[in-house]
């Protein structure tokens, strides 16, 4: 099925977005296109056009090269975002 959406991957690009940033963990803090795209079932063009655009949001942010591609990363959108999310968690003190 050349050029169409593999039957797992999410509808939309919010999902595929937030496909991409859930296949981080800290087991795999680091990745690259190819292993995002691997962990995904994203196309690699894909992967990549999404990748670039999460980075330029801040939501990942771009590391070393290594090899023939950069490693990317969580980036400080998302830490900003979690940090907010645990200091508002039920049960805490603001």
């Amino acid at each position: 099925m050349s050029g169409g959406r593999h039957p797992s991957t999410p509808r939309t690009v919010t999902g595929r977005a937030m496909t991409i940033l859930g296949a981080f963990s800290p087991e795999r803090p680091a990745m690259g296109v190819k292993e995002i795209s691997r962990r995904t079932g994203l196309a690699k063009s894909t992967t990549h056009r999404l990748v670039s655009e999460l980075v330029e949001w801040g939501a990942l942010s771009r590391g070393d090269e290594h090899g023939d591609e950069y490693t990317y990363r969580v980036g400080p959108l998302v830490l900003r975002l979690a940090a907010t999310a645990t200091r508002s968690a039920p049960g805490k003190s603001a």
